[in-house]
């Protein structure tokens, strides 16, 4: 009688680690953000802080607006690009965009997207 046994995993207690290219936190593809690095493509959200990601995600994106990365009536990026590059949910973008919204920084058109009003 031959009895099948499965393949001994390492408990999910363990940390992820270092440099093999993984978030500890959230286990996803990543690496952390360098001293100078910009907001071009790395996580640059700190998931260890105690300040939401969503809120992160907005500060980013209203320096972007206020410094005049992205221009008054120019398309803020999609929410499935900010998910990429800043390792976010689909939810926390959202929300991120929705605190922008509510300050007057952004309006969304609906079926173009969402762009960076007129001052």
């Amino acid at each position: 009688m031959h009895v099948r046994t499965r393949p001994s995993r390492p408990p999910r207690s363990l940390p992820v680690p270092s440099g093999s290219g993984r978030c500890a936190t959230t286990r996803t593809l990543c690496r952390p953000a360098l001293p100078g690095d910009t907001y071009a493509g790395w996580v640059t959200i700190d998931h260890l802080t105690g300040e939401p990601a969503y809120l992160q995600l907005a500060r980013i994106l209203r320096e972007m607006i206020t410094s005049g990365e992205i221009p008054a009536r120019q398309r803020v990026p999609s929410i499935k690009t900010l998910t990429q590059q800043y390792g976010v949910a689909k939810g926390t973008a959202e929300k991120a965009l929705g605190v922008l919204r509510a300050e007057g920084l952004v309006v969304t058109v609906p079926g173009r997207g969402i762009y960076v009003v007129d001052r």
